[in-house]
């Protein structure tokens, strides 16, 4: 419970993990921890964690579902990469930045749900792989959704949904946040 941080590639490679559960004292998941653990099938990130480093959880063909937790601010480079077995994810209301590549590869990627009032900057153009963005659905704040249309990378995607209880009063945050913007 005195773990604060889980550094880089510190379960790196470990392919017969299967799922692990990470203390609440945990603010950060380091550079390559989880890379290549190819059996992972469930990781639950506590509330505690703020950042997601660098290609963390690259490779891990075995995770089906990702709730990114409210507390994270970034997802870093390359985070989730070529997670094959990836159908959905989640990304907290405070992720603002999303770094390059960071779900390049996941091509069983089909639904994505941002609980951001605000589209998180991208790194690049490159965080998802060009397939996704015709076959996934992204659902956003009801609020917002005129925002996630015209947000680069957000604005990609086919279907883009509103979904209005995701965030409570997201439309008058949102259009106020547009207005301002103008």
């Amino acid at each position: 419970n005195s773990v604060i941080s889980v550094g880089g590639s510190a379960f790196d490679g470990c392919s017969g993990l299967g799922s692990i559960k990470i203390s609440n004292s945990v603010t950060s998941i380091g550079q390559a921890t989880f890379c290549d653990c190819t059996g992972l099938t469930s990781i639950a990130i506590p509330n505690s964690v703020i950042s997601i480093g660098d290609i963390a959880f690259h490779r891990c063909i075995g995770l089906t579902s990702i709730t990114i937790p409210n507390s994270v601010t970034s997802i870093r480079q390359s985070a989730f990469c070529d997670c094959t077995g990836l159908t959905s994810v989640t990304i907290g209301s405070s992720v603002a930045y999303i770094g390059g590549y960071a779900f390049d590869g996941c091509s069983g990627l089909r639904e994505i749900v941002s609980l951001n009032l605000t589209p998180p900057s991208c790194s690049g153009s490159s965080v998802f792989s060009s397939g996704i963005y015709s076959t996934a659905k992204l659902s956003v704040p009801e609020g917002c959704l005129s925002v996630y249309k015209s947000a680069d990378v957000w604005k990609k995607f086919y279907n883009i949904v509103g979904v209005d209880d995701v965030v409570e009063n997201a439309y008058v945050t949102c259009r106020n946040k547009f207005i301002k913007m103008k």
